[in-house]
């Protein structure tokens, strides 16, 4: 059962009375999910096992969402998909596990909310790119070169500004439109 203010807790209450092995799979299917104020998720799809175990429960998660995010090449807001999977284990009993596992809560309710929002924040790209074919921002006017050609730009080369700072711009464009290795 999921709750609608937090659509990642669920009870497993049920598996307490089973044998050791049994598992059961919950599907997830959230249009919008905001995981705390540091990410936004949109079209939140995935599942979570959670098995049985002699004392403890094993909760396998695959996840996928879409977040808004900046190019840093060309400075547009696009839609980055994300992809994580983690396992953790909740112990019935402080006493049965070590620093790594959580403690089943004495309802049965496991919350992958906290667990989540961690894992997906290791998937956000450092400097993300809304594609490789993006062509960024003319580096001399700004324009964006993936919606129009600008005048800095006559082909392949940019064409550079004659003047004082002209040589300085110059090497500063051949090193921005070298491949990096």
């Amino acid at each position: 059962m999921n709750y609608s203010r937090n659509p990642l807790k669920f009870n497993v209450g049920f598996l307490l009375s089973q044998p050791v092995g049994t598992s059961r799979e919950i599907h997830f299917d959230i249009p919008d999910l905001d995981i705390l104020p540091e990410i936004t998720l949109a079209q939140f799809k995935g599942t979570a096992q959670v098995s049985r175990t002699s004392q403890a429960f094993l909760v396998q998660c695959d996840f996928q969402a879409f977040t808004p995010m900046e190019c840093v090449r060309c400075l547009d807001t696009y839609d980055q998909m994300l992809h994580t999977n983690f396992n953790q284990v909740y112990v019935l009993d402080e006493e049965m596990g070590d620093e790594t596992n959580l403690v089943l809560s004495k309802d049965a309710n496991i919350d992958l909310e906290p667990l989540a929002c961690d894992y997906f924040l290791l998937e956000v790209p450092i400097s993300p790119v809304c594609g490789q074919e993006c062509k960024g921002l003319c580096p001399i006017c700004g324009e964006n070169l993936n919606k129009k050609k600008c005048i800095h730009f006559t082909g392949e080369e940019p064409a550079v500004p004659q003047g004082r700072l002209g040589a300085l711009l110059e090497v500063a464009l051949r090193e921005e439109t070298q491949p990096k290795r």
